[in-house]
């Protein structure tokens, strides 16, 4: 069986407490947000949806099929941190891109592993949040810049090369791809041990 759980996200208000309302929406790994539709205003899938459809409260629950609930409650706090500020049309929020980031951007954003900011990425393009995503993109293009050749192979899972077998069996396969390639010395160094091979094999069935 698989167990739904549900998250309410609150705000704290000065004014006397009144009913909020609330939608209710489900993240791929099952757990269920209550959220004000006030915090969903950065959120131009949904608010756009919302207001299409004229739901205020929570008649029902709306999946959200590629966002889990981690991503979500992410991008939950980042549309809370920034409630009460007005951005005309949505426009980015730096401006130029000598601008920086919003410092409570990065306390928000700059810890998380490499493989989460990419979670957000895609988040943000299926929600329609274009400002969070120039956030996003400008951390990861900071974290690449300062880190090795090696660093970046490693967070994007490339750290174990092909085998030399396993350059040759390409090699055999496709022998064009490494022809007349003098000038990549890797590629040149295939070619001759394959002409090698050949010459070999040749060799032996003549003598055979």
């Amino acid at each position: 069986t698989t167990t739904t759980t549900t998250t309410s996200i609150t705000t704290t208000s000065t004014t006397p407490p009144t009913t909020i309302p609330l939608v209710r929406l489900k993240t791929e790994d099952e757990e269920v947000f209550a959220v004000p539709l006030a915090h969903l205003s950065f959120m131009k899938t949904l608010s756009l949806m919302f207001e299409d459809l004229g739901i205020e409260e929570d008649e029902e629950i709306i999946p959200l099929p590629i966002i889990n609930s981690k991503t979500f409650a992410m991008l939950l706090d980042w549309s809370v941190i920034h409630l009460d500020e007005s951005f005309p049309n949505h426009i980015n929020i730096m401006k130029t891109k000598g601008d920086p980031i919003d410092p409570r951007d990065t306390r928000l954003f700059s810890c998380v592993s490499l493989g989460t900011l990419f979670q957000l990425m895609k988040a943000t393009m299926f929600l329609n949040m274009p400002m969070v995503e120039d956030v996003l993109a400008r951390i990861v293009a900071t974290r690449m810049g300062s880190k090795s050749t090696g660093g970046i192979k490693r967070d994007f899972g490339v750290m174990f090369p092909f085998s030399e077998e396993e350059k040759m069996q390409c090699a055999r396969r496709f022998p064009f791809l490494v022809d007349a390639c003098e000038d990549i010395p890797e590629l040149d160094r295939l070619n001759n041990a394959l002409n090698e091979e050949y010459a070999s094999k040749l060799e032996a069935e003549n003598t055979g």
